[in-house]
């Protein structure tokens, strides 16, 4: 998803925001050849491709529109061979051949498995109390506030195309089943439409409300990303009911400080992370920062009191991932019957590589 960001993002820089003085022909062609990087890396990425194409056809006109076609052409073609190669047809794209059948029907379904937008989907791909994107990163909300600015400021085609690519992000992986994208830190099929949001916020008058926000989101995207960035639906607010419970029995993703001192390899990298947000909060917005990263916490263990968050599937990560033997059984009461099915669990995933 970073990738495909990336690549979509570079697009439309390319094509809207470039000075004109400096666009030209090699400009459309390596916006073509982002475009086929973007599709390359994820399929679906075809479909925002094609609405900033859309919004840039009155400057592009023929002339530009199949010099960024034959920027992305090499792309094409190198996903058609390897399609040969691997499936015996140009036309035979990977997500038709998952080895899990549940998500090979799954993409057998409309466009890559991606059917009409759903409401509810959608509504769940924002706010939901596990995944939602306004929910791990409630900062992005400022971008509404920014919108009248950008309006005046950007021309007609930037702005729409800086609105509509978004939004059409939103809307193909509202209409996909798998819209929780399974196992993560939150929303990650929306990846590629957090850096249009971003911009937005550059344009928002400054206001009280984002340093409070902004604290909110890095406290609890860097603790699930930090301590163990694989986070199922069954957690509500896991920064608190996932994230805090790994992090209190010392645990904590790989990293290199774990060659010098454990306790070093937890506390640093969330002391880089603090010391990047001061560094990017004016020193008047520094307490409301930290008083959206405590207000925040106290919502998750609002949310987490409202339902029984299973500890099960934490336990097994502990003690297969963290190689932390005994949490399944200090995590169940004594004689539990599920405890050797979860050691068998944890034994299956300690068999995946890398030791």
């Amino acid at each position: 998803h970073g990738l495909s960001s990336f690549a979509l993002f570079g697009t439309f820089a390319l094509l809207f925001v470039w000075e004109p003085a400096k666009a030209g022909t090699h400009t459309e062609i390596l916006a073509g050849a982002l475009i086929g990087l973007a599709v390359l890396t994820e399929y679906p990425s075809a479909i925002p491709a094609a609405v900033l194409i859309a919004c840039a056809l009155p400057r592009l006109r023929a002339s530009g529109a199949i010099r960024v076609i034959a920027g992305g052409l090499p792309f094409a073609l190198i996903l058609a061979v390897y399609n040969r190669i691997a499936f015996g047809s140009f036309f035979s794209l990977s997500s038709a051949h998952e080895s899990n059948p549940i998500f090979r029907n799954l993409a057998e379904r409309g466009l890559f498995g991606i059917g009409i937008p759903s409401p509810v989907y959608l509504l769940r791909l924002l706010f939901d109390p596990a995944k939602g994107l306004f929910v791990f990163s409630p900062v992005l909300l400022i971008a509404i506030l920014g919108l009248p600015a950008a309006k005046r400021a950007m021309p007609r085609s930037a702005f729409i195309a800086l609105l509509a690519t978004p939004l059409s992000i939103l809307l193909t992986f509202s209409g996909y089943p798998n819209w929780d994208g399974g196992w993560t830190v939150g929303a990650r099929y929306l990846v590629p439409a957090v850096p249009y949001l971003a911009l937005l916020i550059a344009f928002a008058s400054k206001t009280r409300i984002e340093p409070l926000l902004f604290g909110a989101s890095v406290a609890v995207v860097s603790i699930v990303a930090l301590v163990f960035p694989f986070v199922g639906i069954d957690y509500f607010a896991p920064w608190v009911t996932f994230s805090l419970p790994i992090l209190r029995d010392g645990h904590i993703v790989p990293n290199l400080f774990h060659l010098v001192w454990r306790p070093l390899a937890i506390v640093v990298p969330f002391v880089i992370v603090a010391i990047a947000a001061l560094i990017a909060v004016p020193r008047r917005g520094v307490p409301l920062a930290i008083a959206g990263a405590v207000l925040w916490f106290a919502a998750g263990f609002a949310v987490a009191r409202t339902r029984k968050t299973p500890s099960n599937i934490r336990a097994v990560v502990e003690e297969a991932y963290f190689e932390d033997r005994g949490a399944i059984r200090r995590a169940l009461p004594p004689n539990h019957p599920n405890v050797p099915r979860l050691e068998a669990i944890a034994r299956s995933w300690m068999k995946s590589p890398p030791d």
